[in-house]
């Protein structure tokens, strides 16, 4: 259940569900529902969206250091490239560096490179260019 700018939306199986705390349990769109061995484990999503979102299974980690104001930037907040979604903020800090004598505002982030290059690009192809993208400002939150 949600309640937003739109109004209020109840994602559900049943009422019966809502009232004994029930879990709906689905195939995501375009998959085949083959029956799953004996003791898999499920992983339980927030939402039906997130649930449906493809899952990425590769991250990598980039620590980006500003100088200047990060106003607005939070954990959580999304890695874009070009209007499209790359990663995510994971950790922002502040440091101060004793030598300058100055702030510095370090931001780890986590790109997912499985989302960048796809098709017969090699994993090292694939990370040099996602390193040169960083390098240059380009994939940027």
């Amino acid at each position: 259940m949600s309640l937003g700018a739109d109004g209020v939306r109840i994602d559900t199986e049943s009422v019966i569900s809502i009232l004994i705390g029930g879990i709906a349990f689905g195939s995501p769109p375009g998959e085949a529902a083959e029956p799953a061995p004996a003791d898999t484990v499920f992983p339980l999503y927030a939402s039906r969206e997130d649930a449906q979102k493809r899952h990425y299974t590769t991250t990598v980690t980039w620590l980006l250091r500003f100088n200047q104001s990060v106003r607005g930037l939070e954990v959580g907040a999304p890695v874009e490239f070009r209007g499209i979604e790359v990663g995510q903020v994971s950790e922002v800090r502040i440091e101060f560096d004793r030598a300058t004598k100055e702030f510095q505002i370090p931001v780890l982030i986590e790109i997912e490179p499985e989302r960048v290059l796809a098709g017969s690009v090699t994993e090292m192809e694939r990370r040099e260019a996602v390193d040169k993208l960083v390098a240059l400002g380009c994939a940027r939150s």
